[in-house]
């Protein structure tokens, strides 16, 4: 049976007097603490220096409270009071008068001050995650942090530039802790005690979800609810497609699965139930230990996610960020095994859940720090897909959340019947796709009207047909469901107009977008949410391309799944659809840097044996410097999808020389070979013919 206390009992021991005795002495510094005689800013201060020791206090009673028996005997009422407890003050509500709400500790504290306390606060709360993992040792850090921020501001150290030099010696000081704990909990299997939950513990009953250590919603409640109703012949098959899938993945890129020892299981909290025949069917059919990697909750507030998503940040200077990359790489010389030995991942992905609205009221790094961050992201990415000898395989499933309402249980339903869809009738008609595709040196893509886009998107030359393509044939092992081929984009002939009327980019929602390429690079952009045109401007900089001036496309889609296109259109979900899978129902395009000038360690093939050869671009000097600075390269960027869907496409268009070949017309297949796709939507229109008739 895996115990954290045995996980962790180097560090827990190396600190267990010391955190006995800090412990104690909170105890009694919350018995004695007087309120100063004198009104107002003292008094501010001892509310909250209390009101974060109080905070600690729970944390420590909590974790000597949370063992297995704990959570098999307690009532459901008294688990969730104990987890109320935990999040209770930065509940939206409560967020209003909370000390880690930057607005209301600047109103206490001044514009300066009170966004530095803020980011203290939520500093202490980053321990919850400490609770459940039994990591007293990281408690212990936030103990004598806390004892050094109360002897700091009764001593008259308040000033913002104060409390921000603790914080910023403190995050530096458990760094290594930090980035440790970090990359054990993305490959490390021998920590995995979440798996031996889901798989010992009786999930007929819901007190195991709050074993998990992450907040529980009425949303994972009600979702845990639906898959425990599900057919076990329904959860059998779901599994076996995933497995099949990420099996498939290695034989498409010629690896040896037999080098690699475990798997990360990646799902949303309520479905353990399907997670648990995953994780058999693996130790079955590959020899491969699975363990959970993350389990996805619904936000208890995104409003403070938002105000402290940047908090790290704030703290970072040339000092730091060198500081870390340093730890980094000893971390990764001496967790090799780890890295390497890990086949990738398996993931389950909720779809449709609300776009929280996140107003962002926490303070603004510095143009620098982000810059700093952005390399460090950069160098940690390579360093650790360096130290793998071998990509490995990562697939995904695309399942609706409980958050589209009374639609939820049917669209989950109409999903399974998706995800079970024969997979080698795809592959054959994306392959005749490919075939023309590949007789092509751009694609043309043009709005339907009142789309204004006029886009030519060019693709990566080949130097012999037979053996090589542009595009892969995405089926099972990426994605599920299947549907769309994709590339990467030659910089050279990619350039004009993409329009959106309206999309939704990583929750945030444009009217109107237009980004204008030269050269394969952003040159242009703007939206239409405000009046002013240069406050859209300014809009999507701050919130696409910002730290850099300009983002290079990476990636183009042509989506295939039209079955997948009618239910999301039947059922009015298309604007509650994430990225990857919008990419299946229109074109896609992706802009961003991140991964581009890095080839992939195995080749990719497709079904025909071809090689897909376009799968990142190397980016010219001349262009990182102008971007950058001199002789400096573009920060590193995540990728942003804009999707146009089939019925805004007006023409799709293969290119060359010789030829001109339409793909898309009007919303559907024309190519020879495609032409299949369109009977989804041809039904559809039938459909709504004779509801039109009968009305």
């Amino acid at each position: 049976m895996f115990s954290y206390e045995e996980y962790y009992k180097l560090y827990n021991c190396r600190t267990e007097a010391e955190y006995q005795e800090y412990s104690n002495k909170l105890d009694e510094q919350l018995k004695t603490m007087d309120l100063p005689k004198e009104k107002g800013f003292r008094e501010k201060v001892f509310w909250f220096l209390r009101g974060q020791g109080e905070f600690l206090q729970q944390l420590i009673l909590l974790e000597k409270k949370t063992t297995p028996e704990y959570y098999q005997t307690a009532s459901l009422r008294e688990l969730q009071e104990d987890q109320r407890r935990l999040w209770e003050d930065i509940q939206p509500e409560a967020y209003k008068t909370s000390y880690t709400n930057p607005v209301y500790s600047s109103s206490l504290f001044g514009r300066e001050l009170g966004p530095v306390l803020a980011m203290t606060a939520a500093y202490f709360r980053e321990g919850i995650a400490d609770v459940a993992a039994h990591r007293r040792f990281m408690l212990d850090a936030r103990l004598k942090f806390y004892f050094s921020l109360t002897t700091a501001m009764t001593r008259g150290q308040v000033r913002a530039q104060n409390i921000q030099s603790l914080l910023t010696r403190q995050r530096k000081e458990t760094m290594a802790e930090t980035l440790g704990l970090c990359l054990h909990e993305r490959y490390d299997a021998a920590r995995e005690g979440l798996l031996e939950i889901i798989e010992s513990e009786d999930l007929e009953q819901p007190y195991y979800l709050y074993m998990l250590g992450v907040p529980v919603s009425e949303g994972a409640l009600r979702l845990r609810s639906f898959v425990q109703s599900l057919p076990e012949s329904a959860l059998e098959e779901q599994a076996q497609i995933l497995v099949r899938g990420f099996k498939d993945g290695f034989a498409r890129r010629g690896i040896d699965v037999r080098r690699k020892n475990t798997v990360a299981l990646c799902y949303p909290l309520g479905m353990e139930a399907l997670v648990k025949r995953i994780a058999a069917l693996l130790r079955q059919e590959t020899e491969l230990e699975p363990f959970i990697r993350e389990i996805c909750f619904q936000s208890v507030n995104p409003g403070y996610d938002a105000d402290h998503r940047l908090d790290e940040v704030l703290c970072i200077d040339e000092a730091y960020a060198d500081k870390k990359m340093q730890l980094a790489e000893k971390l990764k010389e001496n967790n090799l095994n780890l890295l390497e030995g890990c086949a990738g991942e398996i993931r389950i992905q909720l779809f449709g859940e609300e776009e929280p609205k996140q107003e962002g009221a926490g303070m603004d790094p510095t143009q620098e720090q982000l810059l700093l961050e952005s390399k460090f992201s950069a160098q940690y990415g390579c360093l650790t897909r360096g130290a793998v000898e071998e990509k490995g395989v990562q697939t995904v499933m695309f399942l609706p959340s409980p958050d589209l309402g009374d639609r939820f249980e049917e669209i989950f339903r109409e999903m399974l019947r998706l995800n079970s869809m024969d997979a080698a009738r795809c592959v054959r008609v994306q392959q005749s796709l490919i075939r023309s595709l590949d007789r092509g040196t751009s694609v043309l893509i043009k709005g339907d009207g009142r789309n204004e886009t006029l886009l030519t998107v060019g693709l990566e030359p080949l130097s012999n047909p037979k053996k090589q393509t542009s595009f892969y044939n995405a089926a099972s092992e990426t994605a599920i469901p299947f549907g769309d081929v994709s590339t990467c984009p030659r910089l050279q002939g990619t350039e004009g107009l993409l329009h959106l009327e309206e999309a939704w980019v990583q929750g945030v929602r444009y009217q109107d977008l237009k980004i204008t390429f030269e050269d394969g690079y952003i040159k242009d952009y703007g939206c239409s949410n405000f009046e002013d045109p240069e406050e859209g401007r300014r809009f999507v900089y701050e919130n696409l391309l910002k730290p850099a001036d300009t983002l290079p496309v990476s990636g183009f889609s042509i989506g295939t799944n039209t079955e997948a296109f009618c239910m999301a259109h039947q059922h009015g979900i298309m604007d509650r659809l994430s990225a990857p899978l919008l990419k299946k129902m229109g074109l896609q395009i992706t802009v961003g840097n991140e991964g581009l000038g890095t080839e992939k360690a195995s080749p990719l093939y497709n079904s025909d044996k071809r090689e897909m050869i376009a799968r990142g671009h190397a980016l010219g000097q001349e262009r990182t410097a102008s971007a950058g600075g001199e002789g400096s390269a573009l920060p590193v960027s995540g990728t942003k999808a804009f999707t146009l869907p089939f019925d805004v496409l007006g023409r799709v268009t293969i290119q060359s020389p010789e030829t001109m070949l339409d793909v898309i017309r009007e919303g559907r297949f024309v190519l020879l070979g495609t032409d299949i796709l369109n009977e989804p939507m041809l039904r559809r229109e039938a459909a709504g013919r004779v509801e039109k008739k009968e009305e």
